[in-house]
């Protein structure tokens, strides 16, 4: 037997044949030792029991000896273990959100280093960005037009069939509010569909996807709301969260005093409605800069320099420790993408106020952690 560990940052999935059409039956956290026998076309066999926990899930057949998992995202054992990604790693915090159908961007993305995406209305994109880079968080998004239910948002997802991606649900406001009534119907809604989606694939869902400045978590209500319909989810593991943390302005990230109520807005999730912080499993899919009736940094005018200047102080806003009655734990954020990439229209409903695009370099720099 060889001992390996799992290099992929975001965690390993294991299946119950040496294929991706192998059913998901778990995931093996970053640094996760386990013991293989050998490897099949590329697939390592994995023995049952990996490092004292049975990997075996319940309900699986007694006979079922070995799973297997991609032998590419497994390094030998020996010498120091890799650093786990931080929340100021620009190549997760600086991610893209892609509109317009531009895949092809992200590609290129990922081959400069970036490895945190939302790919808006393209779910074959999406599953074939993620298999090209395994490494990297994908999430996969579909405009509803329409309030959906358990099998709407499934149906909206084209299936939820590949466990390679994060799936999302309603975002902000549209057709469903984020607060009272509305917010308990989105709650239950989210923990549905999150555990529909582990059924159908094992993959990943976030729920929430809450606009700027929302909830109100300043309302003790909305925080009992929060408590009773995410935290024990979000704490157990059986869902992500997603909220869209947004400068108000350009120069707003460069004092602490407002931080609390944009940028890391997430903060009150721990302090105030009851979850985990030791349990990191917050995203971001729209982070950048969002003054309302102006649009983002190509509309304020901001240049490279400028550009560079907001996003060195963002990796550093999001990678400082989360204080929960006066202890310390890291940042609970997985990733973030600044809104928007591709999307070059001036009218007819375009964001090409927020296109980052002009910044390639910048960003291309700052993944590599120049």
């Amino acid at each position: 037997m060889k001992k390996l560990r799992v290099s992929a940052t975001v965690g390993l999935r294991v299946r119950d044949a040496a294929s991706l059409d192998g059913r998901v039956i778990g995931l093996l956290p970053f640094g996760a030792e386990v013991y293989t026998s050998g490897t099949v076309d590329g697939w390592a066999e994995l023995q049952a029991a990996a490092g004292g926990a049975l990997i075996r899930q319940a309900g699986a057949p007694a006979s079922q000896l070995a799973w297997y998992a991609s032998r590419q995202w497994l390094e030998p054992v020996g010498g120091s273990a890799p650093p786990p990604i931080t929340a100021a790693d620009p190549r997760y915090m600086l991610g893209l959100n892609i509109q317009g159908g531009r895949v092809d961007l992200a590609h290129r993305a990922a081959q400069a280093g970036c490895r945190f995406f939302l790919i808006m209305d393209d779910f074959r994109g999406a599953d074939e960005l993620a298999a090209a880079w395994p490494d990297a968080i994908v999430v996969a998004r579909r405009w509803f037009q329409y309030r959906a239910d358990v099998a709407g948002v499934i149906q909206g997802l084209e299936g939820a069939t590949s466990s390679w991606l994060v799936y999302m649900g309603h975002n902000e406001g549209d057709h469903i509010g984020q607060a009272g009534a509305d917010l308990i119907w989105r709650a239950e809604l989210d923990r549905k569909v999150a555990a529909e989606i582990a059924r159908i694939s094992g993959a990943r869902y976030a729920g929430g996807t809450f606009s700027m400045g929302c909830p109100d978590y300043v309302d003790p209500a909305v925080c009992q709301i929060m408590r009773d319909g995410y935290a024990a989810a979000y704490n157990a593991g059986q869902m992500l969260l997603d909220g869209h943390f947004y400068s108000p302005d350009p120069e707003h990230i460069h004092t602490d005093d407002g931080l609390i109520w944009y940028e890391r807005r997430w903060e009150f999730l721990f302090t105030r409605c009851g979850f985990d912080p030791r349990r990191r499993g917050l995203i971001c899919t729209e982070a950048g800069l969002d003054q309302g009736g102006r649009g983002g940094f190509p509309a304020h005018g901001v240049d490279g320099a400028g550009f560079t200047r907001w996003a060195r102080r963002w990796l550093e806003v999001c990678g400082r420790p989360l204080v929960v009655a006066g202890v310390a734990y890291p940042s609970p954020l997985m990733g973030a993408a600044l809104f928007q990439c591709g999307d070059r229209r001036t009218s007819g409903g375009g964001w090409a106020g927020y296109n980052v695009e002009q910044y390639w370099d910048q960003l291309v720099a700052l993944w590599a952690g120049r």
